[in-house]
């Protein structure tokens, strides 16, 4: 399937460590239409387009239309839908909170569920969801979790896996109404961004030098590696398929030494401890009577502990897509973080 220059496309989340990235890459060549939640938080983009392509970046923006607006929102997402071509649904609210629950649910369930609900109205072409591995159930042997390893019922899925399972469903209900479209599952999502979001909290943690590494292990990509393997996924002729995209399962301790070697700082030494996180994980639980946020949940906890393995090697036998190297992902988030003073 070839996409005409021509095409038009619509980004949901486009303020977002992965949305943003999709702006950029599609400004080269389409108009596209992106729909935020606050307009405010729109520069974050532009500095993204400023660090990869400083020259051109004034008129890259020029072919973004922002959009102010939520996806509860019907008759906005009709009129935004408007003479679109493609989708790409990358918005979604991150959290590990209990009380943050019935928010997961509402962006990204019924969300989901709107969106897709009036992209089969407006016929578009394909559509591409940003799902995550946390939708997958484990491996009982520990073996890396592969796509057909579904969603199980457990005392460990979060509250964020359950609100992206029942969102990734609604993209396959989509895909059985006639949808055209794609489901892809990135790991741990490393990139150029704001350092106090998402995964780029684990830099400013080596950056600042901290003298202690979870004992678990992740895994981790690269959020250019997504965008591109997101994008060829749409020019293909596949559907109604889903893909892990994982370039590198690793310990904490390893990632973190590769950021501190790459910045120049000493690598944590010291493995957390079962016994000091629980001393700061009741501390916390009392500071929150007077009103303190807590930062520390029992999903990070579980999170810092287990060795969570996952096979993104699908689209690299189907597809003839190479993840890049962790080296070259992890300079390209520090020079960012440096360029923009944010280190």
């Amino acid at each position: 399937m070839s996409i005409s220059p021509n095409s038009n496309f619509f980004v949901t989340g486009g303020t977002g460590l992965v949305g943003s990235h999709f702006l950029f890459e599609l400004a080269k060549n389409h108009k596209v239409k992106s729909l935020t939640r606050d307009i405010r938080r729109t520069q974050q983009a532009k500095d993204l387009f400023e660090y990869y392509d400083p020259e051109n970046a004034e008129d890259l923006w020029k072919n973004v239309e922002w959009i102010e607006g939520d996806l509860d929102d019907i008759p906005l997402l009709e009129n935004c839908l408007q003479d679109i071509d493609y989708v790409i649904h990358a918005a979604a609210f991150v959290s590990f909170r209990r009380r943050d629950f019935n928010t997961l649910l509402k962006i990204n369930f019924e969300g989901t569920r709107n969106l897709i609900n009036v992209c089969l109205n407006a016929q578009i072409k394909k559509f591409v969801h940003i799902s995550s591995v946390s939708v997958f159930s484990k491996t009982l042997d520990g073996s890396p979790i592969k796509e057909s390893n579904r969603w199980k019922n457990d005392p460990d899925n979060s509250g964020y896996g359950t609100s992206k399972y029942l969102s990734e469903r609604e993209a396959w209900r989509g895909m059985e109404e006639g949808l055209h479209g794609i489901i892809v599952n990135p790991s741990i999502i490393f990139g150029p961004g704001n350092p106090n979001e998402s995964s780029n909290r684990l830099f400013v943690n080596v950056l600042r030098e901290g003298k202690y590494y979870p004992p678990g292990a992740n895994a981790f990509v690269d959020v250019r590696d997504v965008v591109d393997a997101s994008i060829q996924l749409l020019e293909s002729e596949r559907n109604k398929e889903q893909f892990i995209l994982n370039a590198i399962n690793e310990s904490y301790q390893n990632i973190f030494s590769q950021i501190a070697k790459a910045a120049g700082k000493n690598p944590p030494a010291k493995p957390i401890s079962k016994g000091m996180i629980r001393f700061v994980y009741t501390m916390e639980t009392l500071l929150k009577i007077f009103g303190r946020h807590q930062k520390l949940t029992r999903e990070n906890i579980r999170s810092m502990f287990k060795v969570s393995k996952f096979d993104g090697s699908k689209i690299q036998s189907e597809m003839n897509f190479d993840y890049r190297k962790m080296e070259d992902t992890i300079q390209n988030s520090l020079d960012y973080l440096k360029k923009k003073k944010l280190l």
